[in-house]
């Protein structure tokens, strides 16, 4: 929401306008004739930064105890202006085996978003996404949010089920709930609703991992 304030002319009064979030076009008139005629004013989200996303990518280690894995991040729905760090690092390569924690931080809001992600040794890492849908519903949510997923084959005609781990973490990145730790099957879609109605209000992050490619969301409890 957003407030603009149109002075009157002459010695009438001024009026204010609420708006909403968006984009929007608005009329002034003064003395009951046009002044400005559909005016675009952007009102951006109070809470711009709930809607930031990231997924990530994850080059395995040649070996177990190896340091040589990498990580590719896209973050998505901010400004469009990123820098990520892998723990508090801006080197994103030369990663040994185990949990990292990686942040995407959008350089003009300064709006951040932090997930967990796990480096394995190399097992036949697939090279195209596996994940093709990771939603919430609602977000805002009250007691209740419901998360949907869906991934794709590993090879055309292959059905075999995908390991896959569904997590929420706290805003500071500290591990909350895991959702479900199984196996998927691919082309298939899968839902998930979550009883939050014990978790303070606040944001959250959800995300999902496969086979060292994940994405993250963020969800706001009321």
């Amino acid at each position: 929401m957003a407030t603009i304030e149109v002075e009157g002319g002459g010695e009438g009064p001024a009026a204010s306008i609420d708006l909403g979030a968006g984009t929007q076009s608005i009329n002034v008139y003064l003395d009951g004739n046009i002044y400005l005629q559909n005016q675009i004013i952007d009102v951006p989200q109070e809470n711009a930064e709930t809607e930031l996303a990231l997924s990530f990518n994850v080059t395995p280690a040649s070996g177990s105890g190896q340091c040589d894995e990498s990580i590719v991040a896209t973050a998505s729905n901010g400004s469009g202006n990123y820098t990520y760090t892998v723990d508090n690092s801006s080197n994103l390569s030369n990663l040994c085996t185990g949990t990292h924690q990686l942040t995407a931080i959008d350089t003009e809001t300064t709006c951040s978003i932090t997930t967990t992600f796990t480096v394995n040794a190399q097992v036949g890492k697939p090279n195209h996404d596996i994940v093709t849908t990771f939603i919430l519903y609602p977000n805002p949510f009250n007691d209740l949010v419901t998360i949907t997923t869906s991934l794709e084959q590993l090879a055309p005609g292959d059905n075999s089920p995908i390991p896959v781990t569904i997590s929420i973490y706290s805003s500071s990145g500290s591990h909350v709930l895991t959702v479900y730790s199984g196996t998927l099957a691919p082309e298939q879609t899968h839902t998930f609703p979550v009883d939050v109605s014990s978790f303070n209000s606040g944001t959250y992050i959800f995300t999902i991992e496969a086979l060292g490619q994940g994405k993250s969301l963020m969800g706001v409890k009321n």
